[in-house]
């Protein structure tokens, strides 16, 4: 049910996924299932420490990609705001994740917060008042039907 909802919530009705959209989407999958896992196998400790690695990992990596493309350093000053908010929101989702798995079980953990995707469509909705597919609609529908399924 929920892996059936995050394809719903995910398609657009623009068109259809490639293989290279499939292909990334996998990559970018087992990227993070490996990293919730290592999460999870550090314990309390060691878990703030993998965060705090991975951040320093993911700007060196992207200093790099912008010095190699010539990209400016630094955003925008009048995207700044927004851009400390998004770095806010998904360092926060990451901790929560963390904290989640030491409370509770991983799979659980995993499953929930890979509904994601369902928050965004509903935000985009609600503050962008975007209209949803009716492939979206059934996604959210199935996500908080997977919710209840995954916790009962």
């Amino acid at each position: 049910m929920a892996i059936g909802a995050v394809w719903l919530l995910s398609s657009s009705g623009e068109r259809t996924a490639s293989r290279r959209d499939l292909r990334l989407a996998l990559l970018a999958g087992l990227g993070f299932g490996c990293y919730f896992v290592l999460i999870d196998r550090l314990g309390p400790i060691g878990g703030f420490w993998s965060l705090a690695f991975a951040r320093m990992v993911a700007a060196l990596a992207l200093l790099l990609i912008m010095l190699l493309l010539h990209h400016p350093l630094l955003p925008p000053r009048d995207v700044l705001p927004l851009n400390l908010l998004n770095g806010g929101l998904d360092a926060g989702g990451n901790l929560f994740f963390m904290l989640a798995t030491q409370a509770g079980r991983l799979d659980v953990a995993s499953v929930l917060s890979s509904l994601y995707p369902g928050a965004t469509v509903v935000l985009a909705w609600m503050v962008l008042g975007e209209r949803l597919s009716r492939p979206q609609v059934a996604g959210v529908i199935a996500a908080l039907a997977a919710i209840v399924l995954i916790v009962v």
